[in-house]
């Protein structure tokens, strides 16, 4: 009685081709669903075939790379675009400080100069100043005197 040769079982699925989208970079199941096989089979295929296996390492290699790249590049275009938020945004804050001083040159500055409104009389200021004995803050014009106080409360 002869015994059955060992290994002389059903014939190897494997195909070229996997290699060659290995070494492009596809994984375990792109590979699979392009063959038409299982991601098992592919899996086994790795273990079996040494330069299948080199070939997915080497397309997983790849793979890394390109993400990798395309993150610094996203990354280098989100600081171009905040460099260039922040440039104007300084440039209509130095527009803006002109535009203020500009306006400020019109108002008069001083005591006793006439107010924009023509008037000669002198603007009235709230001072820190100590209050007066009757509990009431202070108020005094330009020249130090004081000007009295209407609270709005006192009648009530």
């Amino acid at each position: 009685m002869t015994l059955p040769k060992r290994g002389a079982g059903r014939p190897t699925t494997y195909r070229p081709e996997a290699l060659q989208l290995a070494e492009r970079g596809a994984m375990l199941v792109e590979i699979a669903a392009e063959l038409g096989c299982t991601d098992r089979t592919v899996s086994r295929w790795r273990l079996k075939y040494a330069e299948f296996g080199d070939a997915l390492d080497k397309g997983r290699d790849r793979r890394a790379a390109e993400r990798l790249a395309e993150a610094l590049e996203a990354r280098r275009r989100d600081a171009e675009t905040k460099a260039k938020a922040k440039a104007a945004s300084d440039a209509a804050l130095r527009e803006a400080a002109l535009a203020l001083q500009e306006m400020l040159k019109d108002i008069p500055v001083g005591i006793g100069k006439a107010s924009r409104h023509g008037t000669s009389e002198p603007s009235v200021l709230p001072v820190r100043r100590p209050r007066d004995f009757d509990g009431q803050p202070t108020f005094h014009n330009f020249d130090g005197e004081p000007v009295p106080f209407d609270d709005p409360l006192a009648d009530w």
